[in-house]
């Protein structure tokens, strides 16, 4: 079956058909959500979360072509409401922990937080352009649905913001 049978199969109920198209998108909602969350078990359970309520909510989908841009829409949501526990969570642990989270990986550190910086310079719509397109893969038409730009504006944003990264890495 097709992407498209397998979604039209998935609405009228069938588990394994949804399983099917959970397994070809897992790895790319895993680094999106692990680019925006920047913490792999978050990321873990906001994808189980986004693929809950993708089941859940599978019937309010109309146009099973567009499932692919439907599904990092309900990902973007739940990794914002993640984000809000994170800064919430944030606020209430010590200090010290987080000192010793970083020195545990200091020889990637310095690279991450690098490229943090380089998209903290982005809009929020361009750094999730930026997220879409280059981590979770997906082609300019998907990106342009899910942030509602036509897809010759999401690849001139792209093209734009990878520049601006570029220049502030190079530095």
């Amino acid at each position: 079956m097709n992407e498209t049978e397998l979604v039209i199969a998935a609405k009228q109920g069938d588990i394994h058909a949804f399983g099917e198209l959970y397994a070809l998108y897992e790895r790319k909602l895993y680094h999106y959500a692990l680019y925006r969350l920047a913490d792999r078990d978050d990321a873990m359970d906001t994808v189980q979360d986004c693929a809950l309520r993708a089941w859940e909510s599978l019937t309010d989908l109309k146009h099973p072509e567009a499932f692919s841009a439907w599904l990092f829409k309900i990902l973007s949501r739940c990794c914002n409401r993640k984000i809000k526990e994170q800064i919430t969570r944030r606020k209430n642990d010590d200090i010290e922990d987080y000192a010793q989270l970083l020195s545990a990986d200091c020889g990637s550190l310095s690279d991450r937080l690098a490229l943090e910086r380089a998209l903290e310079l982005l809009s929020d719509k361009d750094r999730d352009i930026v997220l879409l397109s280059v981590v979770a893969g997906l082609k300019s038409k998907e990106v342009g649905r899910i942030v509602r730009k036509s897809p010759a504006n999401v690849r001139q944003r792209l093209h734009r913001s990878l520049q601006k990264m570029r220049s502030e890495l190079k530095e």
